[in-house]
């Protein structure tokens, strides 16, 4: 990792534990992998729903999609607008801009897409 990514994934693990309310960097560093391996298995679940390989009915996606946020939540209770982006040309973890905004504005600044939307697992 460069060092400008290793400094941009230390402040980004730090604001997880601030958004968790964890006591130490470690156990936010254990939320960032837990919700990086939930980033990368959504990626995987929604190329294929895209390409057509995996056809599940909408009450199917539904519980699944709600398991997997009340799982986010856990992990971080204090983000109101966590919701799950089933486009896999982009990440899937992520936070409305209004919520990205305010959180900015109190000294947490979460890296972001071009939308504005925070992203809660990127990879660097």
């Amino acid at each position: 990792m460069e060092t400008k990514n290793a400094d941009q994934f230390f402040r980004h693990v730090c604001n997880l534990q601030t958004l968790s309310g964890v006591n130490s960097y470690h156990e936010a560093l254990e939320i960032y992998r837990k919700l990086h391996r939930i980033e990368a298995r959504l990626n995987r679940i929604f190329t294929n729903e895209c390409n057509g390989y995996l056809e599940i009915t909408e009450e199917q996606e539904e519980k699944r999609n709600t398991k997997i946020l009340k799982t986010i939540k856990a992990f971080l209770p204090s983000l109101k607008t966590i919701f799950l982006n089933g486009d896999p040309r982009g990440y899937a973890l992520k936070i409305k801009p209004e919520e990205r905004e305010e959180l900015r504005n109190k000294g947490i600044n979460l890296y972001s897409d071009f939308g504005g939307y925070g992203i809660l697992a990127p990879e660097f």
